[in-house]
């Protein structure tokens, strides 16, 4: 698998600084993951690492924190919003 495993690593370091609250999956999570071998990281461990960093963001250093929460949904465009009923800007009656 590809990615940047240097970013993600960091994340990992990180999160072993953050304080979780007791009994926490969160806290499970970046312990174990702070023990796995990074080459057998999966795509979902790494997008989780990103979630983290975001959701702890304010513990965590600025440059490994993420532009946005991976797991939120897309924003919709003004086409698509158009599309599906949105009056992109014209005044309603």
């Amino acid at each position: 698998m590809m990615h940047q495993s240097g970013l993600v690593l960091d994340r990992i370091a990180a999160l072993q600084g953050v304080t979780f609250l007791p009994g926490s999956p969160h806290k499970r999570f970046a312990r174990d993951i702070g023990q796995t071998d990074p080459r057998n990281f999966t795509p979902a461990q790494v997008r989780h690492v990103a979630h983290l960093a975001w959701r702890y963001r304010r513990q965590m250093p600025a440059h490994l924190v993420p532009p946005a929460d991976p797991y939120a949904p897309e924003q919709a465009s003004g086409t698509d919003a158009a599309a599906n009923g949105g009056t992109q800007g014209k005044p309603t009656p």
